[in-house]
């Protein structure tokens, strides 16, 4: 390990590594919430094409993520290991979602085309620096209270990067039309991302041996905890259609397009901030028990809403409200994962950080990939019409997508990780010092053969 570990990142770091998740999470509701209204609604492909598009581009995606971690943890860069990655998409990305946004005419066939080869290249370079930049946290310090820290940074400036898209999007599309609107949001992220490659530093390293496929898929399946968490989040993923129909939630089922802006922001509100108290919690009842909590808060909100329906917008707002609790699993899930990097090294005394990181992504992207090609087929099968009043039995599909079956996937998770999964904090602490006094032992052991 680096002599200068053990160190805290500097407030400049932390607030660019905050500020890249700002720019990177824009980017990413972009993608997944806009991209297919602008599809159906501005492009005029029809809604299973959509979700056709959806699926292979996302089926893709995962496989880039695994690829990506395996390379991640092979590459060694002069410059760092994880960074480099980081660096090479903060221009580009910005430049084909802009393009991705772009409407270029012609006829429906070749807007298919076009939306499937910038949405392919969007996904690809995506990947490039989502998962290094999830690793980087284990680069930058090996405090654990440092890295729950600085999680929390980027996970309050990811949900702030969330709710401003959503609050600015569809207002901006309306007074500017998509691609004029799309371009400013994408120069926004682009000046968000970049200061994390003025700052960004890593301090810790590993000696790691030369490593094989076969070794690193060994290592992620005698890791149980985890597996037990991302069956939960993957079942979880599937279902969670609420975020892929949300605007069509607001303009239809609601009647007014000014919603989409308020509906999505109170969605995302969870992910701005739960972050600003989560350590304090995690600190009182841990990070399983937090989970929990806000897992059944979020299952009973969607529940009531489904049975109180949405005739009263003020009461629909406060369950939507209370219903974006459901957006701690992706706040948490890079906490728990980077517990579960360190049983997987108490275990096997490998550490493999990019290959875990890219798994707990691969199983996110695979269960996005089914619940974002899902939820449009599920719309057209519900007799879903673009730009036209909707039938009784259209409206009751989008709501039931928007709240049913994200409940009952959430339902799956909350089970799961109450019954299976009992890596606690302080288990994390002991194995961390028993790694480090194995390394330690060995270290003097070498030293006194030489």
């Amino acid at each position: 390990m680096d002599p200068s570990s053990g160190t805290a990142p500097a407030l400049r770091e932390r607030l660019s590594y905050g500020l890249f998740f700002f720019g990177q999470n824009m980017i990413f509701v972009l993608g997944y919430q806009f991209l297919s209204l602008f599809c159906t609604d501005e492009l005029e492909i029809a809604p299973a094409a959509t979700g056709l598009i959806f699926l292979i581009v996302r089926i893709w995606d995962a496989v880039c993520t695994i690829s990506m971690g395996f390379v991640a943890d092979k590459a060694q860069w002069k410059r760092g290991k994880y960074l480099p990655w980081v660096n090479i998409s903060i221009m580009l990305i910005p430049l084909i979602t802009g393009l991705m946004f772009t409407d270029w005419g012609g006829s429906v066939s070749f807007k298919v085309a076009y939306i499937f080869v910038l949405y392919l290249a969007f996904t690809t370079f995506y990947v490039i620096f989502d998962i290094p930049i999830f690793a980087f946290v284990n680069a930058a310090t090996d405090i654990p209270e440092e890295r729950n820290r600085m999680v929390s940074i980027g996970r309050v400036f990811s949900g702030a990067g969330s709710v401003a898209v959503a609050y600015f999007t569809m207002p901006l599309i309306l007074r500017l039309g998509w691609t004029r609107a799309i371009w400013i949001l994408c120069g926004v992220c682009f000046a968000a991302m970049l200061p994390l490659r003025l700052f960004g530093r890593e301090r810790v390293s590993y000696s790691r041996e030369p490593v094989r496929f076969r070794d690193l898929v060994g290592t992620v399946m005698k890791n149980k905890y985890l597996l037990i968490f991302l069956t939960g989040q993957f079942i979880s993923g599937v279902c969670n259609t609420s975020g892929a129909v949300a605007n069509y939630f607001s303009i239809y089922n609601l009647g007014n397009p000014d919603y989409v802006s308020v509906v999505n922001v109170i969605m995302y509100s969870g992910m701005f901030i739960i972050p600003l108290f989560l350590p304090q919690m995690i600190k009182w009842i841990g990070k399983k028990n937090t989970l929990i909590l806000f897992l059944a808060i979020s299952i009973a909100s969607f529940l009531a809403l489904r049975v109180v329906g949405y005739r009263n917008i003020y009461l629909t707002f406060f369950l939507l409200f209370t219903a974006s609790c459901s957006r701690i699993t992706s706040i948490i899930h890079v906490m728990f994962t980077t517990d579960c990097i360190e049983y997987g090294e108490y275990r096997t005394g490998s550490r493999s950080e990019g290959t875990i990181f890219a798994v707990q992504m691969f199983a996110g992207r695979i269960s996005m990939a089914i619940s974002g090609s899902l939820a449009p087929i599920l719309l057209q099968l519900s007799g879903y019409v673009a730009n036209a009043e909707q039938t009784p039995r259209a409206l009751n599909g989008i709501f039931n997508l928007f709240c049913l079956l994200p409940a009952a996937g959430m339902a799956a998770m909350l089970v799961i990780m109450a019954v299976f999964y009992k890596l606690r904090e302080k288990d994390v602490a002991r194995m961390m010092e028993e790694v480090k006094q194995r390394k330690l032992s060995q270290a003097s052991g070498a030293a006194a053969k030489g």
